[in-house]
C-alpha cells in the first residue's frame, strides 16, 4: 500500500458514515494530504461542510412588566384613535 492509500484510509475512519466513506473515495490526493496532516497537527476531526442535524432552539427573551405592575399599554383607552 502507498502512503497516499494509507492517507486516505486513515482520513476515512475519521468518521463512521458511509456517506464520509465515498466523499473521500472521490477526494482529490491534495485534500485528502491536506485533512491528514491538520488532523496529525490539531488531533481534532476535520469540519464537515454539511449542516448538523439538530439545531438548536434560541428561546425568545421574554417581556417583564414595569414596577408599577401595568403593562406598556395599559393606559390607550385614555388617548382615542381618530
Amino acid at each position: 500500500m502507498s502512503s497516499d492509500d494509507l492517507k486516505r484510509l486513515y482520513i476515512s475512519k475519521l468518521y463512521s458514515g458511509p456517506a464520509w466513506k465515498k466523499r473521500v473515495e472521490k477526494m482529490p490526493m491534495d485534500q485528502v494530504t491536506a485533512i491528514y496532516l491538520s488532523h496529525l497537527v490539531d488531533g481534532e476531526m476535520p469540519n464537515h461542510d454539511e449542516p448538523p442535524l439538530i439545531t438548536p432552539v434560541v428561546p425568545e427573551p421574554r417581556l417583564e412588566l414595569p414596577p408599577n405592575g401595568r403593562g406598556p399599554h395599559a393606559n390607550e383607552d385614555q388617548f382615542p384613535m381618530y
